[in-house]
């Protein structure tokens, strides 16, 4: 369904055919299934981040995951590291 703003350039673009003033370019053509193109792009990013990340990552432990949360967390969350007894991020406090 096309918005007001649609309708009023499509208006605009017919009056300027029919009076022979100028031809309009390719990009004043709006289409009609953005919402669907937004979605085709943003997953076939996803699917390609996704296919590029799992090729590259290395198997790691449950013991290696672990600690990498905790270490990205507690360094986003200092006071939290420094109530747990971990003072290595005291100087972001």
């Amino acid at each position: 369904m096309p918005t007001a703003a649609t309708e009023s350039i499509r208006v605009l673009l017919e009056l300027a055919r029919s009076a022979n003033q100028f031809t309009p370019p390719q990009i004043l053509e709006i289409p009609q299934n953005n919402m669907r193109n937004c979605l085709a792009s943003r997953l076939a990013i996803f699917a390609i981040a996704f296919i590029t990340t799992s090729a590259n990552a290395k198997p790691r432990s449950f013991q290696q995951i672990v600690d990498a949360y905790f270490d990205d967390y507690f360094e986003a969350n200092p006071s939290q590291a420094t109530s747990a007894g971990f003072h290595q991020y005291d100087r972001q406090l």
